[in-house]
């Protein structure tokens, strides 16, 4: 299946996501079914590692979720993905990283030289990762058929 801007199919996930993030920012993750929420998170995890790798993911609102970014890969079917989550929570030791955006950037910050680079590592393997798209999609449809909106 094709999953360029123009397809359907990417259509259907732009859509989905855009009735999420709207929905989460107004009433917060909470409001979200399962399913719903774990579209979402894997959604804004794929875009912020896309957009600046996993550091992004630490420095921005996404790392808000990052507790709760594993159990989202791992609902999908990305187990991998999943496992590199895991690794750049654990990178940050034995304080795990806050949901507080400032301490967080403050946690982020004083890493270790060796943390860093092992953050820097998780991007090539988050590429040569598992795509989630097809998942993603199902989850899209899924979702807007419970709406009675596919």
């Amino acid at each position: 299946m094709r999953y360029d801007l123009a397809s359907p199919e990417w259509q259907l996930m732009q859509k989905t996501a855009n009735t999420l993030v709207t929905r989460a920012l107004s009433s917060g993750i909470a409001s979200l079914t399962p399913d719903e929420r774990t579209f979402y998170l894997v959604w804004i995890a794929e875009g912020e590692v896309g957009n600046g790798g996993m550091h992004a993911v630490c420095y921005n609102s996404t790392g808000d979720h990052l507790p709760d970014l594993p159990n989202a890969f791992v609902a999908l079917g990305a187990p991998k993905k999943a496992a590199l989550f895991r690794r750049l929570i654990a990178s940050f030791g034995h304080d795990p990283p806050s949901s507080d955006h400032e301490v967080r950037l403050k946690q982020h910050a004083s890493l270790p030289e060796s943390s860093v680079v092992e953050i820097n590592s998780l991007d090539d393997a988050f590429y040569s990762s598992e795509d989630v798209n097809e998942q993603l999609y199902s989850l899209a449809h899924k979702i807007r058929s419970s709406q009675g909106d596919a």
